[in-house]
């Protein structure tokens, strides 16, 4: 609806200034404000819409949704925003359904407090940041817990389940935009799948594997339980990286590797059992 908007807005300055130069485009100028405005009003009224299929109340000055009482989709619930927004759980349980969030490059979303997705799964598109914050349980026992398809996702806090064993999988579209994984905290109880852009690994827990399919893996810390497989033969990037604990020293401490040409390169300074 606001790309139809602005579209709009801008053909409507291009006639104006065509007609009578500068006084036309003035005038151009009061329309474009005062479509914005309506624009801005829409995507309000929109949020209102959301916090209301959520449960939630949904407060303005801080653009924030607070969910007050625990809620059954049973359907998918569009989270689509061109500004920054913040969904407070607030120790509540959203079950059943799903949501797919799309997010422009300036609107960052953030989930945070304590609650729980309950086979709800998220799906992420859209060029902005998600960041996941918080002591918040993501279960799926359909399918996976998260699957994300564009912009970059930050993992900071949270726990992971989901029916299959991959629980997580962070994907390149190639008709969307570049997709990046940051893992700087949370327990994943099974494995996850690479094919993005890249991933960085800095603290967390994988109690499964790693399965890289494209992109690169830049590892500072955290702990993968069982190893990393690539997608050519399927095969663990290397048994000193599995059952056991291993330490490398490295000035720039960090574990680098990629796949894209079937080579591994192991730079760092890591500690995986």
């Amino acid at each position: 609806m606001i790309k139809k908007t602005l579209t709009a807005v801008l053909l409507c300055i291009g006639v104006v200034v065509g007609m009578n130069g500068g006084v036309r485009a003035a005038e151009a100028d009061r329309v474009t404000k005062t479509q914005l405005s309506k624009a801005a009003d829409i995507e309000a009224a929109n949020l209102q819409q959301l916090a209301q299929a959520l449960g939630a109340s949904y407060h303005a000055s801080t653009r924030t949704i607070k969910l007050q009482s625990n809620i059954t989709l049973t359907s998918e619930v569009l989270l689509e925003t061109s500004k920054s927004l913040t969904i407070d759980m607030n120790g509540k349980k959203i079950s059943g359904g799903s949501i797919r969030i799309d997010n422009s490059s300036k609107a960052t979303i953030v989930i945070t407090g304590k609650g729980a997705f309950k086979d709800c799964g998220i799906t992420k598109y859209g060029a902005g940041k998600l960041s996941l914050e918080g002591d918040i349980v993501y279960k799926n026992e359909k399918e996976r817990a998260m699957r994300l398809f564009e912009g970059t996702t930050v993992i900071r806090d949270g726990r992971f389940y989901g029916k299959e064993t991959s629980i997580l999988w962070s994907d390149f579209d190639w008709e969307c935009d570049d997709s990046y994984l940051y893992i700087k905290g949370g327990t994943f109880h099974g494995d996850i799948e690479l094919s993005n852009n890249a991933t960085y690994l800095y603290d967390g827990t994988i109690g499964g594997k790693i399965n890289m399919y494209s992109g690169s893996l830049y590892m500072k810390g955290g702990t993968v339980k069982k190893g990393i497989v690539t997608s050519y033969n399927d095969e663990k990037v290397s048994d000193i990286l599995t059952n056991k604990k291993v330490s490398y020293l490295d000035r720039i401490n960090t574990l680098v590797i990629t796949n894209e040409l079937d080579e591994v390169v192991i730079i760092l300074g890591l500690t995986i059992s």
